[in-house]
């Protein structure tokens, strides 16, 4: 059943325990995990992806929660989910996509080699030049540093962003905030502080989701005073999952900005992540 799944809602199932804190729930139903999550816009609690399991009981599961009117929505849904509901007699009446999971392939940035991935070399080489840094897993020795430049990070981003885009980015804040307090809870997950200058000037977070995938889902730097901080911060969290195939940052939520430079990085695919109403 993985293929089904998005990768992004595999990784909020997974992960976003932790994150969302009271905002998330876990229920076991019909030998399934169901995760259910509150919607940002009414505050419903709304499946956050298809339940995880079996086939035959993750129809059972949805049946349930659909006909006994405990859900509406399922908030993140890939075209594969669409296709498992329809095919199974279960009639959507709306879906909307609202954002795309961008897929890339491991090895290609570990090594950043061909024409395509010449500009994100150039970054990386760039700052590894240009910046006297150092590199080290946020622990209890800079976990106050780390702290101190998400604050700074965020009333820089604020500036940057429409009204349209801030709504998702202060849920993103928070997130980012709490994932530093359950870091050691996480299983399969590493990150990454990046100092220079005697402070802390990007972070990343990523985890491995399946053998074979990872997923950055937290990723923060100072890159319009440090040129090339992220690029060299993506190159090395990739560099943490030698063993994976492909890794993905997740979905771009409502800021158009992200969605280019995501574009950019040379996918191998793009998949569509859709909210779907009963």
């Amino acid at each position: 059943m993985f293929q089904k799944y998005s990768i992004f809602a595999k990784l909020w199932s997974q992960f976003f325990l932790y994150l969302f804190l009271n905002k998330v729930k876990w229920v076991e139903l019909n030998e399934t995990l169901c995760v259910f999550q509150k919607d940002f816009f009414d505050r419903t609690w709304q499946l956050q992806s298809i339940p995880l399991g079996k086939e035959p009981n993750v129809l059972k599961s949805l049946l349930y929660l659909v006909e006994n009117k405990l859900i509406s929505k399922i908030l993140f849904a890939t075209e594969g989910d669409l296709k498992f509901i329809e095919l199974n007699g279960m009639k959507i009446s709306k879906s909307v996509k609202i954002s795309e999971e961008f897929i890339y392939q491991t090895k290609d940035f570990i090594e950043l080699t061909g024409v395509e991935y010449k500009k994100i070399r150039q970054h990386v080489n760039s700052f590894k030049k240009n910046y006297n840094y150092k590199l080290a897993p946020v622990d209890q020795g800079n976990i106050k540093e780390v702290e101190a430049f998400l604050e700074i990070w965020q009333k820089i981003k604020i500036k940057e962003l429409s009204k349209k885009e801030s709504l998702s980015f202060g849920q993103d804040f928070e997130h980012a905030k709490a994932a530093l307090k359950y870091l050691a809870k996480i299983e399969g997950v590493k990150s990454l502080a990046v100092t220079s200058d005697g402070r802390v000037i990007g972070l990343s977070i990523a985890g491995l989701i399946k053998e074979n995938i990872v997923c950055r889902f937290i990723m923060k730097a100072f890159h319009q005073e440090y040129k090339g901080v992220t690029e060299f911060l993506l190159n090395e969290s990739v560099k943490c999952f030698p063993q994976s195939i492909y890794f993905t940052t997740g979905g771009y939520g409502k800021s158009e900005s992200l969605r280019a430079y995501k574009e950019g990085l040379h996918p191998v695919k793009v998949t569509p992540i859709y909210k779907i109403y009963f």
